[in-house]
């Protein structure tokens, strides 16, 4: 860190990164919007095919088969819908991590350099850089092993390893503060 911890740099592991996509991704409505339609069309699904396959049985459906169909479809389909966004959210995260990986080269670790320019954040890694202005910026988390810095649109994640001390961690969360002119950050 140097120039009034202005500026740091960390690996991050392939994880990570992808840690830092799907939390940015999910805030998203048109994200949120795709899970909730899968999870209903899920829910469905499930419970038809619960339905059609027990009354579907030799002959004519029983008395209690005609009980039991509605009450197996709607259990079923609530408990699959209900477990669904989970699915979806390991399904892309997975994809993300394909993808991720094959950008990288295979790499399971990619060097990150963060500064704090007046009217900027910027970042590099390996295969590119990115200015995110403070005036996009929307929150600060400072959480125990990070900073986030929520901008719209975008995220950068800084890990605790960047930082040799508390105590230079605390100076480049007042540097943020600074070049953002806020001073509820962190």
């Amino acid at each position: 860190m140097n120039a009034g911890m202005r500026r740091v740099e960390f690996d991050s592991t392939l994880d990570e990164v992808i840690d830092v996509e799907m939390r940015m991704v999910q805030r998203t409505a048109w994200y949120r919007q795709e899970r909730n339609q899968y999870q209903w069309c899920v829910g469905v699904c499930c419970a038809g095919v619960l339905a059609v396959n027990i009354l579907r049985a030799d002959g004519a459906p029983s008395l209690a088969a005609l009980a039991i169909a509605p009450i197996a479809a709607l259990i079923g389909g609530l408990t699959l819908g209900a477990l669904y966004p989970r699915c979806h959210d390991w399904y892309v995260r997975r994809r993300y991590r394909r993808m991720v990986s094959e950008m990288y080269g295979g790499a399971e670790v990619v060097h990150c350099e963060f500064e704090a320019r007046d009217d900027v954040l910027w970042s590099r890694s390996v295969y590119a850089e990115v200015s995110l202005p403070w005036s996009r910026l929307t929150g600060v988390k400072n959480l125990p092993g990070s900073i986030e810095l929520w901008f719209n649109p975008g995220l950068a994640i800084i890990r605790d390893r960047a930082f040799q001390t508390r105590e230079e961690r605390q100076a480049f969360l007042d540097v943020v503060r600074a070049a953002c002119g806020k001073s509820d950050v962190g």
